[in-house]
């Protein structure tokens, strides 16, 4: 079954515009083409994706904890906390280079502030002197 109703309150101002279908699709008369809009599922609408404007999803639109990391493709991610379980990195470093732990060359090594080495643990064939 389907059909189309309008009802327009004239007292009220308010109106209503009701489609009774499982799915709706609009119909291009251009070049015939039919795009699927939506459809119910056990009684919730469901948008096609693909008729989303790019930047039309705010962040309050989100629900949490529903991104999964395969959907992400970031060129820089920040986070206050992180629990990050095993780490796979050559270098980490303070931002002023003067602490650096070089993993790939197995060893930890701390500069002063003029950039001379005051303290290196690990495998010291490596640590460079000076920064």
């Amino acid at each position: 079954m389907a059909g189309i109703g309008l009802f327009a309150d004239g007292q009220s101002g308010t109106s209503e515009f009701v489609i009774l279908a499982d799915k709706f699709f609009i119909y291009n008369p251009a070049n015939g083409t039919v795009k699927p809009v939506f459809q119910l599922i056990n009684n919730n609408a469901y948008l096609d994706g693909n008729i989303i404007a790019t930047g039309t999803i705010a962040g309050n639109k989100i629900t949490a904890n529903s991104i999964s990391a395969d959907r992400l493709n970031v060129n820089a991610l920040s986070a206050v906390t992180a629990n990050l379980g095993t780490i796979t990195a050559g270098v980490a470093k303070s931002t002023d280079n003067k602490f650096k732990i070089d993993l790939t060359n197995r060893y930890l090594a701390v500069y002063d502030d003029t950039g001379k080495l005051r303290v290196a643990l690990g495998d010291l064939n490596n640590v460079p002197l000076s920064i």
